[in-house]
């Protein structure tokens, strides 16, 4: 079972990166919240302990890799 997602963050950020974040949202049939937390727990999955750059990858089949660096 997955985990809850009960914790919430607040993020600035700027008009262009929500622009963008919302175009591919709506390319997946996704909220512009549901990809950043996918984008974000993509990342700490692969990174937590290791550290470095983050490289994101999304891809229309709905899967998103993340690289850190």
């Amino acid at each position: 079972m997955p985990e809850k997602r009960t914790e919430q963050i607040a993020v600035r950020i700027t008009a262009e990166t929500k622009r963008i974040l919302q175009e591919e949202a709506q390319k997946l049939e996704w909220s512009t919240a549901k990809l950043a937390e996918k984008i974000l727990s993509e990342w700490t999955k692969q990174t937590h302990g290791n550290g470095g750059a983050i490289n994101f990858v999304i891809h229309n089949n709905q899967s998103i890799n993340v690289n850190g660096g």
